[in-house]
Formats: structure tokens, C-alpha cells, sequence
């Protein structure tokens, strides 16, 4: 089911591409020609932005930006 924000003008959850972006996103998260401050920054942001789940998409950014430092 979506969420929705700011008087229903924008719509989160799942939509085709979200478990490829969620993949790139782990993907670049690995990359190691970048800063780990801005890895771990890019995948926490990532996260938050493309809502990929429900529920709990903070607390999956909090534990994305954890791993990737």
C-alpha cells in the first residue's frame, strides 16, 4: 500500500523499479573509489528518498547507513 505526503501530491512505496534501485543502491554503497562519509551518506539518503518499504524505511536507512560504515 502507498504513502502518501503533502496533501496526496506525492506517492511513496513499492513501484516497478524499486528493488533495482534498491539494488543499485547497495551496489554503489560498495564502491570503494568513493569517501565512505559520502557512500554512506548517498545510501542513507537513497533509502529515504525512494521509500522502498511501508513501513520502517528510517529505521532501514539508519541500519543501511551502519553497515556501509
Amino acid at each position: 500500500m502507498p504513502a502518501f505526503a503533502k496533501g496526496c501530491q506525492e506517492r511513496y512505496g513499492l513501484a516497478s523499479d524499486t528493488r533495482a534501485r534498491f539494488e543499485r543502491c547497495l551496489s554503489e554503497s560498495a564502491q570503494p573509489d568513493l569517501p565512505l562519509p559520502s557512500r554512506a551518506t548517498r545510501t542513507y539518503l537513497d533509502i529515504l528518498f525512494f521509500h522502498p518499504f511501508e513501513d520502517g524505511n528510517a529505521r532501514a536507512a539508519m541500519l543501511a547507513l551502519a553497515f556501509v560504515l
